[in-house]
C-alpha cells in the first residue's frame, strides 16, 4: 500500500475544528516550470543559483530547496561548487545548468535546464549576442484576407550567427552577425542576409550588413537605447534589404524612437517578461489620397479604409524588447488598425534537442 504523508496544516485543522476522524492529505511532488527572466555572469565569474531564479510550485504548500546538478555533458560546460555555478575557463556563449526543487518531505521535481548568459561583461544587454543564440517568432498580418488564415502568419526564426570578422570605425565591442530565415521581407531570397549588430554603454547598435553580394557599411548608428528612461527619444535610420535589387539600401526617412515605458509586463507564447517598450513612427505622403497599399515588416499589405484618403498616412510601430532577453514583440498600426504583430513562440533559454 503506498504510504500517505499528512501535513502539519492539516493537523492543526483538525484540532481547531474539533474533527474526531483522521484525515490523510497525499504529499504532491513540486512543479518546476521554468527559469524567470535571464541570468547572466561575465567570463570566469561564477553565480549562484538560487529559488528566484526559477518558477516552482509546491501545491502543498511546503518550503521547497533548490538543488544545482552535474553536468551531464562531455565535455563539460560547467562545474558546481554546491549550488554555485564555474563555468569553463574562458568560455562565452550559453551553458544550461540542470537543476530540481525538493520539498520538506524529499519529493523532488523533474529536473530542468536553465541558461546562463556567459558574457565578456556581466552587464545587462537589451540583446545578448553570444554566437549561437537564437529567438522564435510567430508573425501575423491582421489585415490581409486571404482565405487561407495560414497565409496571413509566417513563422521566423533570429540567429547568432558569428562575430564579424572586420572593423568598423567607432565601434569598440565584438560585431555580431544576425541572420533572419523565414521573414516575410527575405523570404525565397537565395542571398545570405546578415545585419551587424554590437552593444555598446548606450545600448544595442546597429552597425551594417553583409549579403551573399557584398558588404553595406554604414555610420554606426543607436537603435536600442539601454539603459534607458521613459519620454527619452532619440534618432534613427533603419536599413534594408531589397531582394529584387540584391542589395542594402537606407530608408529615406529618418525615424525618432521614443522609450515609452522602461518596464513593462508582455506577455507572449513563450512566457512573461518584463520589457522595455519603444515605439517610432513613419510617415509617408499620400497624394493620391487613394493609397492602397503600404509595406509594413517587408511585406505589402492593404491600407485600411479609414485612413486610405488622409494626406498624411503614419506607421506605428511598437517594440519590446526584455533586457538579458531580447526582441518579445512587435506591434504594428497603419492609423489605429493593427496590421501586424511579432511574438516571441519560443523561450529562447529552452535547450535546443
Amino acid at each position: 500500500m503506498k504510504k500517505l504523508k499528512y501535513t502539519l496544516t492539516a493537523a492543526l485543522l483538525l484540532a481547531l475544528t474539533g474533527c474526531s476522524e483522521l484525515i490523510w492529505l497525499q504529499n504532491r511532488t513540486p512543479v518546476l516550470a521554468d527559469a524567470v527572466g535571464a541570468i547572466t555572469v561575465a567570463k570566469n565569474d561564477t553565480v549562484e543559483i538560487e529559488l528566484k531564479h526559477v518558477d516552482a510550485y509546491d501545491a502543498n504548500g511546503d518550503v521547497m530547496t533548490l538543488e544545482v546538478l552535474d553536468d551531464d555533458k562531455n565535455p563539460k560546460t560547467y562545474d558546481r561548487i554546491g549550488n554555485r555555478v564555474v563555468p569553463i575557463k574562458d568560455f562565452v556563449g550559453v551553458i544550461y545548468v540542470r537543476v530540481r526543487v525538493t520539498d520538506t518531505n524529499g519529493s523532488a521535481s523533474s529536473v530542468k535546464k536553465i541558461a546562463i548568459h556567459v558574457t565578456e561583461n556581466a552587464k545587462k544587454l537589451i540583446l545578448p549576442l553570444v554566437v549561437g543564440a537564437q529567438w522564435n517568432y510567430l508573425d501575423t498580418f491582421h489585415t490581409l484576407k486571404n482565405t487561407d488564415t495560414s497565409k496571413n502568419t509566417d513563422t521566423s526564426t533570429l540567429t547568432v550567427k558569428s562575430i564579424f570578422a572586420g572593423t568598423v570605425p567607432g565601434v569598440t565591442g565584438s560585431i555580431y552577425a544576425l541572420r533572419w530565415s523565414g521573414l516575410s521581407g527575405i523570404k525565397g531570397t537565395t542571398d545570405t542576409v546578415d545585419y551587424l549588430f554590437s552593444n555598446s554603454d548606450s545600448g544595442l547598435i546597429q552597425v551594417g550588413g553583409v549579403s551573399s553580394s557584398g558588404t553595406y557599411d554604414r555610420n554606426p548608428m543607436l537603435f536600442a537605447r539601454y539603459p534607458v528612461i521613459p519620454a527619452q527619444e532619440w534618432k534613427f535610420q533603419s536599413l534594408e534589404y531589397n531582394t529584387e535589387l540584391k542589395r542594402f539600401f537606407l530608408d529615406s526617412a529618418m525615424s525618432k524612437l521614443v522609450c515609452i515605458d522602461d518596464e513593462v509586463a508582455v506577455t507572449v507564447p513563450a512566457g512573461t517578461f518584463l520589457c522595455v517598450h519603444y515605439r517610432y513612427e513613419t510617415k509617408m505622403l499620400n497624394r493620391s489620397r487613394s493609397l492602397a497599399e503600404v509595406k509594413v515588416a517587408g511585406r505589402m499589405i492593404p491600407v485600411p479604409a479609414a485612413v486610405r484618403a488622409d494626406e498624411i498616412v503614419t506607421v506605428m510601430v511598437n517594440l519590446y524588447y526584455a533586457p538579458g532577453v531580447g526582441y518579445v514583440k512587435n506591434e504594428s498600426f497603419v492609423g489605429s488598425t493593427k496590421v501586424f504583430t511579432k511574438v516571441l513562440n519560443r523561450n529562447p533559454y529552452e535547450e535546443k534537442k
